[in-house]
């Protein structure tokens, strides 16, 4: 016996597709989350080089306005089908770029993966970014995957940095599921946020300067954790009286777990 369509299910997740404020989309009777274009042009201008202060209040923007069951979901992609891949937006155009160009704009994009797997939401990948593919928009932005065993050219090295980060964040949950407040320290390079899921603590930074940068940071009191692990590196970075001193790398990031 055929079985007897029930309809769609209560319990499916929707997802709508605005490159704008949603806010009116998340009352409970339309979507659960959307297609995250303001976090996707935010952390692509501050990963091309942009002013934090001026980059972050479009991402403090929708975590005061959207609700927090739709904040926690939102998909925070940084390429779509609609829109030109990041490696595009920054620099790298086509196979004629030069080496110093195409590095560059791939060090752009692991700072901005970086910051997809550090924050709230569900990041979402758009196939072949991982592997180094560029194209502008459509329908430049849709090439094939560059399949080894069919002449193309995956960047291997590219793909397992996506590996390492996207592995960071499903081994804390921290990362995945922790509470996020306003950021801990905002300058012009650099981001620095705390999240927190029970007792375990997240110290996120990212710095889109050329050079290293040394921060020191006040931590919440309610914080007693006296050391933390540097969750890519494995190092140990201790707490003093002044908070938490540490080193973020040119042009990435620092994830400090708690100990």
């Amino acid at each position: 016996m055929a079985q007897r369509d029930q309809g769609p299910s209560p319990d499916a997740l929707t997802i709508a597709e605005t490159w704008f404020d949603a806010s009116k989309f998340f009352l409970g009777d339309t979507f659960d989350s959307t297609m995250n274009y303001i976090f996707r042009n935010t952390v692509l201008d501050y990963a091309n080089g942009g002013d934090a202060r001026v980059a972050y209040q479009n991402i403090e923007y929708i975590r005061e306005v959207y609700p927090a069951q739709a904040f926690n979901a939102l998909m925070n992609l940084l390429s779509s089908h609609d829109v030109a891949r990041s490696l595009h937006v920054f620099g790298h155009e086509g196979e004629g770029d030069s080496l110093d160009v195409i590095a560059r704009a791939k060090q752009r994009l692991r700072l901005a993966v970086l910051f997809q797997m550090i924050f709230p939401g569900a990041p979402a990948i758009y196939y072949g970014d991982e592997v180094g593919v560029t194209g502008g928009n459509d329908p430049y932005n849709r090439a094939t995957y560059p399949w080894a065993d069919r002449g193309g050219a995956p960047d291997l090295e590219l793909l397992a940095d996506y590996k390492r980060l996207i592995a960071m964040r499903k081994r804390y949950p921290v990362l995945r599921c922790g509470t996020l407040s306003a950021p801990l320290k905002l300058d012009e390079h650099v981001i620095v946020l705390a999240r927190r899921l029970g007792d375990t603590w997240a110290i996120t930074a990212t710095n889109n300067a050329d050079a290293p940068v040394v921060v020191t940071v006040a931590l919440p009191d309610d914080l007693k954790a006296e050391a933390f692990t540097d969750a890519l590196s494995g190092v140990v970075v201790n707490t003093d009286k002044r908070g938490l001193n540490f080193t973020i790398p040119a042009g990435f990031g620092t994830v400090l777990i708690s100990r």
